[in-house]
This record gives C-alpha cells, sequence and structure tokens, in this order.
C-alpha cells in the first residue's frame, strides 16, 4: 500500500516471478505527489513519482495514467470563507480531487457499493494482454475530467463556479481486476543472474502462470488508509 519509493528491476522479477508461482497481489499506489497536508499553505503542486512498475502492470493489463482527475460527484472540505468579529467563518465546500467513486461493474467485489472516498485519484486504462480476463471495480461518476500533470492545485479555486463543460468524461476506471494466466516481463530478457537467484533457491524461472491467478490494480491508495491516525 502506496509504496513511495522506486521499484528496482530486482524488486519486480520477485514480484513478477510471485505472480507466476500462483501468487495474487494488490496494488494500491500513487503515482503522484499530492497530499491534502500540503493546502494549508492555500495551493500544491500535483507531479509524478515515478515507481518504476509500468513495464510490470502494462504487461499484466493495465496503465495508471500520471494525471489528476476531478469529479462533480465528490466530498466536501471545510473551507474559510472569512473573518467575523476575529472568528473563522468556515464553509464546507465540494472538493472535485475527492472524489466519491462508483462500482465499476456487477463483481462480487464492489456489487451494491456506493460513494468510496478517494483522494487524488488517477485514471487507469486497460490495454491489450492475451489471455487477460479484465474487471472494471470502481470508477468515477457521469460528470469527471482529468487534468494533465504537474498540475497547481488553489484551494480558493473552491469559492468560484467551475465550468460544467468541464466535467465532459463519464466512469473513468480507477480500479481494476486483472484475472487469467499471466505472462511474464522477463520471458524474453531473464539475466544470468536472475535464473543463478532462483536456482540457489531451488525455484526454476516460470514463463507464464501455470495456473490462472489475480491481480487488482487501484491508482490511489488513500482508499485503504485511516485519515486519522496516532
Amino acid at each position: 500500500v502506496k509504496p513511495v519509493q522506486r521499484f528496482t528491476d530486482e524488486d519486480k522479477f520477485k514480484l513478477d516471478q510471485y505472480v507466476m508461482n500462483g501468487g495474487n497481489i494488490l496494488f494500491f499506489i500513487d503515482v503522484l505527489y499530492a497530499e491534502r497536508d500540503s493546502l494549508q499553505n492555500a495551493n500544491l503542486i500535483a507531479y509524478a513519482r515515478d515507481l518504476n512498475l509500468n513495464d510490470l502492470l502494462f504487461r499484466y493489463g493495465v496503465r495508471v495514467n500520471t494525471d489528476l482527475i476531478a469529479d462533480k460527484h465528490c466530498d466536501l472540505i471545510p473551507v474559510e470563507v472569512g473573518n467575523v468579529g476575529g472568528q473563522s467563518q468556515q464553509q464546507l465546500l465540494p472538493w472535485p480531487y475527492a472524489p466519491l467513486l462508483q462500482p465499476g461493474s456487477l463483481h462480487p467485489i464492489v456489487k451494491n457499493q456506493a460513494d468510496v472516498l478517494g483522494q487524488f485519484v488517477n485514471s487507469i486504462d486497460t490495454v491489450e494482454a492475451v489471455g487477460i480476463n479484465k474487471t472494471i471495480l470502481l470508477a468515477t461518476s457521469q460528470n469527471a475530467y482529468t487534468m494533465a500533470t504537474p498540475a497547481q492545485i488553489l484551494l480558493n479555486s473552491l469559492q468560484t463556479q467551475e465550468s460544467v463543460t468541464k466535467y465532459n468524461r463519464k466512469n473513468i476506471p480507477v480500479a481494476v481486476l486483472l484475472e487469467g494466466k499471466f505472462s511474464s516481463l522477463y520471458a524474453n530478457r531473464v539475466s544470468q543472474s536472475q535464473l543463478d537467484t532462483l536456482h540457489l533457491y531451488g525455484s526454476e524461472f516460470k514463463r507464464e502462470c501455470a495456473i490462472p491467478g489475480k491481480v487488482i490494480v487501484v491508482s490511489d491508495a488513500d482508499i485503504v488508509m485511516n485519515q486519522v491516525s496516532d
């Protein structure tokens, strides 16, 4: 959940062979540096975080984009809108970067689920992967859009009326279930040192899954993190 350091090739080789040997993985990743705490200065810059996972996830059937989703169906946050008699006046305003996500299918994982809170979410594209079935688990509402990054996010922009025409995309995927017999990212480029490491532990390199596996990719780690902590 929410890795912040770049994965090495050795890391990815272990993950890859884990999947090839029948392991299932949940990826909850943030590909942007963007935290709401930073908004105390009234603005923040959301920019890409290179986790070096793109090629691995692409091989399995998805691409997590380094964009930022804004959604009209979203959470409210308290914003200072004035000062009366020395007392701060706050008002709850829609915060489009905290979308309330909806089920993207009737899959049992998300069936009858609604309003899953996200924070600074990225879009996910499904890509060609032979033998892999892709199921959208969570998506945006009917009124959303994506912005390119780096992006400046201003807190005072909440006090202006957003253009309705901006929210012209619907059901943007943010969580995807991948199922099937995955093929290894290293099928045509495994090194001798990687083979030697496997042999050291009495294992053989696998070019594809012996049995169907499952991988879930979610483009927001905050979905499964507590907002309140000691």
